[in-house]
């Protein structure tokens, strides 16, 4: 996967906004239940990729439906130069060959119903496999190609040389390995069923489950690497140097295998931490208060850098970079980490705290916890940045697939965007907003810069975006 560059900087169009460095949530004081996304059950799905991507869900439950009142609808799509098909599974995590449904008998057919619009040289499927005793028996598929505009019946025949006791599945808007998965392919599909055979679990599509996780407002975590355990790798603790909570970060293993936990002001990628959040002051020093008790020789480790838009180059450039090991204390203890950079602005600042050591290809031990408060950032101009309740701009900028609102007031939210010819090219309209942040996806917007216009029934504001891919 291409490294996803999700903000740097931004450019004002003449327009004074505002010259207050933005840091949230810095005493972990804000926790929120978010949705990261919603499954079929008891299907697994790519959803858990794009949120870990910034991006908006590619399963959805939709009451366009055949029969009931919802269908999946999986779609395949274009996010930071990569291509994202719509996948469900009925697995272990990601492994089809592991993992499974207790099934034990032996239908004759399988069948579905299904619409859809397949892009030319694409193909979607649907298969099950049936095991005993851990080996593989038996299996179907049903391929989708072209475009059918209307809900239409598709069956094929089960082999399985005897009963299983094991049924994993999964549906795919395009096939990876055989044809190229490309942008735009979608299917809906309902009421799954077998002939001869017990009942397709939740074949109908009628229930789904919401994974909603308590999450630090602001902050980004590793805890969807966790959803399939609720064993969660950041929480909230009681246990604060001040205020009424703390970030408590222990060291897990995620549904891949890989043993982290940690919290960043940005996002992750395959290639690591990415991103950040907006400056306009350069910052002097990050620091905070943590205790730690490690697993065998484990360190915890606190990271933060600073970067800048090239405009020219057209990508972020790194300014300053400093790492430090948290050895283990027993009472809360005070860190920081200096930058000392003033030659060149930055426009982005990104924080990385973690519960192992993840530096050089490390990995840290299960179980080891740090506890962590009081994040605070000084500027050279002389400003604390502690927790700042509003963020008035549009954020990340540059944006890459998603961008975020932290409305002033809750009623008539308006997001406009225009070309530099003056042609609107998107007006997001939110009569109430009941969240304190609202996202946008831009993922399908041309790379480029952008004018836009925000207001709510308290503030009003503009300037320039940038959308990168």
């Amino acid at each position: 996967m291409k490294k996803l560059i999700l903000m740097t900087s931004l450019v004002f169009a003449g327009i004074a906004l505002f010259s207050q460095p933005f840091f949230t949530n810095g005493g972990f004081e804000t926790w929120n239940n978010e949705l990261m996304y919603r499954n079929p059950d008891p299907w697994f799905s790519s959803n858990m990729q794009l949120y870990m991507m910034g991006a908006e869900n590619n399963i959805t439950r939709t009451e366009d439906a055949y029969h009931g009142s919802f269908a999946a609808h999986l779609e395949t799509v274009s996010l930071g130069g990569d291509t994202v098909f719509g996948l469900m599974m009925i697995s272990s995590g990601y492994d089809l060959m592991s993992g499974g449904i207790p099934y034990s008998t032996t239908p004759d057919s399988m069948y579905c119903y299904a619409k859809f619009n397949i892009q030319p040289n694409d193909t979607a499927t649907m298969g099950v496999f049936f095991r005993k005793n851990g080996n593989n028996i038996g299996a179907a598929f049903i391929s989708f190609t072209g475009e059918q505009t209307g809900y239409h019946r598709f069956s094929t025949p089960v082999n399985a040389s005897e009963t299983p006791d094991t049924l994993s599945a999964f549906v795919c808007s395009s096939t990876p390995g055989e044809t190229p998965d490309i942008p735009g392919s979608e299917i809906f599909i309902d009421s799954i069923g077998f002939i001869g055979g017990d009942p397709f679990p939740n074949g109908d599509m009628e229930n789904w489950n919401d994974v909603v996780v308590e999450e630090p407002y602001d902050w980004f975590t590793t805890n969807y690497g966790n959803v399939m355990d609720e064993n969660y790798a950041v929480t909230k603790s009681n246990d604060s140097y001040a205020g009424n909570f703390a970030a408590r970060i222990e060291n897990t293993v995620t549904m891949w295998g890989d043993t982290m936990a940690l919290v960043t002001k940005g996002r992750l990628t395959e290639e690591g931490p990415a991103g950040g959040i907006y400056v306009d002051d350069n910052p002097n020093l990050v620091s905070g208060y943590y205790k730690y008790t490690p697993v065998s020789t484990d360190t915890a480790m606190a990271m933060v850098t600073t970067s800048y838009y090239d405009d020219v180059a057209g990508e972020s450039v790194l300014l300053d970079s400093f790492l430090v090991m948290l050895p283990e204390v027993s009472t809360y203890t005070y860190f920081e980490l200096p930058l000392p950079n003033t030659a060149q602005q930055a426009d982005t600042l990104n924080i990385v705290i973690a519960a192992g050591n993840m530096h050089e290809g490390e990995t840290g031990y299960p179980g080891s916890v740090l506890l962590l408060d009081e994040m605070t950032v000084d500027y050279y101009e002389g400003i604390t940045s502690g927790d700042i309740t509003e963020r008035k701009i549009p954020y990340p900028n540059p944006a890459s697939n998603s961008l975020f609102l932290t409305p002033s007031g809750k009623q008539d939210v308006v997001f406009e965007l225009y070309d530099l010819t003056g042609k609107k090219v998107m007006c997001k309209t939110f009569k109430e907003v009941q969240q304190n942040r609202i996202k946008i996806d831009v993922s399908n917007m041309t790379p480029g810069t952008y004018m836009y216009n925000y207001h709510d029934d308290v503030s009003s504001y503009a300037g320039k975006l940038v959308i990168t891919h």
